[in-house]
């Protein structure tokens, strides 16, 4: 790792500590506890890595709801973050999210529900600028529908990390955080269960992950259309990237799923190509038919369509298919002149709970044959 657009993988599952901005010296600091260790494998006795932002030029914060399905517009009363307080912030946020120079980002700051520019003014041609942008969300909390994500954008000619009062190489620092997993796979492999686990170690906090089962891509979902939703009630245009990802699913075309969920950052073969690896691996054995609209609003550049289906899931491990009836609300935001898929939240209710609900729901009976 030797590039400054590393540094947001280095940052992986590190805590948002303070935020100091001086703006006499035009300087922003951000401080957070990392997964660091000395290369040889002892440990460090300071964690912490900060983040210096010189020379800064614009400094915007904007905010979102953190329910996909809560219009920003009806929010009560949010703390909003001023220059002055800034000055010195304690944040201890162990969720926090950082970006450098992403265009992806830069996107939700232009669609946010509100932004905020509490220095300079922003771009004359709304693009992102061509000096660094160091993107820091500051609170991302339950998705509780009362619950507002923070985020700071802080342009400047340079992102520079230091450790311990003198500058830390990026290369350096990826060494350090290599040798902290390799520690954390010595410690997870030195215990048989999660039961004996010493859990003032720093590793014990950590779950192993587990490997993914090989998919059996032969299997074929059934062959019913993914989307049978009428637009009689609702802007068709918001329809249209939920179509388009459904289907381009159960199709294998990729680079339509790629159009409907895009990557701003990575160009749309690179995307379609992430897509495929993501559908073809751990998502496998997972299909969503959707044929009723619940919701739908749209407000600026923010929208959410809330539909009703069935998740049908495969055959896994020798158990029998399943058809769920599935309730997904899809969080969308205007890209120039159509809408994409930012997010989802997917829930499940009672499936065929009471009588009144199925006669409501004559879709469910054709999934009857499909499971038995």
């Amino acid at each position: 790792m030797e590039k400054i657009s590393d540094i947001p993988q280095l940052l992986h599952d590190t805590s948002l500590l303070s935020i100091e901005v001086d703006e006499p010296l035009r300087s922003a600091c951000f401080w957070f506890k990392c997964l660091r260790r000395n290369v040889d494998g002892s440990d460090l006795d300071d964690t912490i890595v900060e983040l210096r932002v010189t020379s800064v030029e614009r400094i915007a914060a904007y905010y979102d709801a953190e329910s996909v399905s809560q219009r920003f517009s009806e929010l009560p009363d949010i703390q909003l973050l001023a220059l002055d307080g800034l000055k010195q912030l304690e944040v201890d946020n162990p969720q926090c999210a950082v970006a450098i120079d992403s265009h992806d980002e830069y996107f939700n700051l232009e669609t946010a529900g509100r932004v905020d520019w509490l220095l300079g003014e922003p771009p004359v041609d709304s693009s992102m600028p061509t000096e660094q942008c160091l993107f820091v969300t500051i609170d991302t909390r339950h998705h509780r529908k009362s619950n507002v994500r923070s985020s700071l954008m802080i342009q400047g000619a340079s992102v520079e990390p230091w450790a311990g009062g003198v500058p830390l190489s990026i290369h350096e620092w990826g060494l350090q955080y290599s040798a902290w997993w390799k520690g954390w796979e010595q410690h997870w492999a030195a215990n048989e269960s999660a039961e004996s686990e010493d859990e003032s170690k720093e590793e014990g906090r950590f779950i192993p992950a587990g490997a993914d089962e090989t998919a059996v891509l032969s299997f074929e979902p059934p062959a019913k259309p993914p989307f049978l939703v009428s637009s009689s009630d609702v802007d068709g245009a918001l329809l249209e990237p939920i179509r388009d990802y459904l289907e381009g699913i159960i199709a294998r075309d990729w680079s339509r799923v790629a159009r409907a969920l895009p990557d701003l950052d990575v160009d749309m073969a690179s995307r379609a190509r992430e897509l495929e690896t993501q559908f073809l691996g751990h998502d496998f054995g997972r299909w969503v038919y959707q044929r009723q609209l619940d919701t739908a609003w749209k407000e600026r550049y923010q929208a959410c369509v809330t539909l009703r289906g069935v998740e049908f899931v495969g055959p896994l491990e020798g158990e029998p298919a399943e058809a769920n009836e599935t309730v997904v609300s899809y969080g969308l935001r205007r890209l120039r002149d159509r809408w994409v898929i930012r997010t989802f939240c997917q829930g499940w209710p009672a499936f065929g709970s009471a009588p009144e609900s199925a006669s409501a729901k004559p879709w469910l009976d054709e999934w009857v044959s499909t499971t038995t």
